[in-house]
C-alpha cells in the first residue's frame, strides 16, 4: 500500500511538467517563415493549370509549374489542337486540323502578398507550334511556327490550393509554311490571330489551375 501513494505523487508530478510545459508552448509566439510572407506559395512546390486562351485557337493547353527556388519557378506547357469541318469547300475554309507545341517559361515573382495570398510576377520563355491544315478540296498547308513571350502576370489563390493566372505582354513569331496549293499560301497569315502568322504579337491569357 505505501508504493501506490509514491506511484501517483511520481504520475502526478509528471503530468504537471507535461501540463506545464504546453502552457510553455503555447505562450510562445509562433514567427511564421520569412519566405512564407513573401512567396504564398511557399509550402506548394508544383502547379497544374489549363490555359483557357487556347480554346480560341481549337486547342487545349496544360501548363505545370515547378518551383525551382525561392520567388523563382519554371513552367513547361503542352498544347493540342484539332478541328473538322467536312462541310467547307473553300481553299482557305479549315476542313481538318490537326496540331501540337510546347512553351517553356522562368517566373520570377518580385512583390507577392501573402496575407491577400496573391503575387505579381515576370515570365519570359520560347514557344513552337506545328499545325498541319487541310482545307476545302483538300489542299494541305503546314506550319512551323517559332516564337518567343515575355508577360508580366497576376497570379491569386483561393481556397487554398486553387488559383487565377491573369498575364499579358509582346512576343514575336516567325513560321516556316509549305502549301499545296498558292491560292491559300496568305490564308492563314493575315493577322496576329493566323496560325502561320509571323511578327510582333499581343499576349493575354487566363490560366485556372490547382498547386500540391
Amino acid at each position: 500500500m505505501g508504493r501506490l501513494p509514491l506511484l501517483c505523487k511520481i504520475i502526478l508530478s509528471a503530468l504537471l511538467l507535461i501540463s506545464g510545459s504546453k502552457g510553455l508552448y503555447a505562450q510562445t509566439p509562433r514567427i511564421p517563415s520569412q519566405n512564407f510572407i513573401d512567396d504564398p506559395n511557399t509550402f506548394f512546390h508544383n502547379a497544374v493549370g489549363i490555359a483557357t486562351q487556347e480554346l480560341l485557337f481549337n486547342g487545349i493547353q496544360v501548363d505545370y509549374d515547378r518551383k525551382i527556388a525561392n520567388f523563382n519557378w519554371l513552367k513547361l506547357s503542352l498544347a493540342i489542337y484539332k478541328k473538322e469541318d467536312y462541310t467547307v469547300n473553300s481553299l482557305t475554309d479549315i476542313r481538318d486540323m490537326i496540331g501540337y507545341g510546347g512553351n517553356i517559361q522562368h517566373k520570377y515573382i518580385p512583390y507577392s502578398n501573402c496575407e491577400q495570398e496573391y503575387q505579381i510576377y515576370l515570365a519570359y520563355g520560347p514557344q513552337f507550334r506545328y499545325f498541319n491544315i487541310e482545307t476545302g478540296e483538300k489542299s494541305t498547308t503546314t506550319i512551323y511556327k517559332f516564337g518567343f513571350d515575355c508577360n508580366i502576370g497576376f497570379h491569386k489563390v483561393f481556397a487554398k490550393v486553387f488559383f487565377i493566372d491573369i498575364y499579358g505582354g509582346v512576343g514575336v513569331r516567325t513560321c516556316k509554311r509549305e502549301y499545296s496549293n498558292t491560292t491559300s499560301e496568305n490564308a492563314f497569315a493575315k493577322n496576329a490571330l493566323g496560325y502561320g502568322y509571323s511578327g510582333n504579337v499581343l499576349n493575354l491569357g487566363l490560366n485556372l489551375g490547382v498547386l500540391f
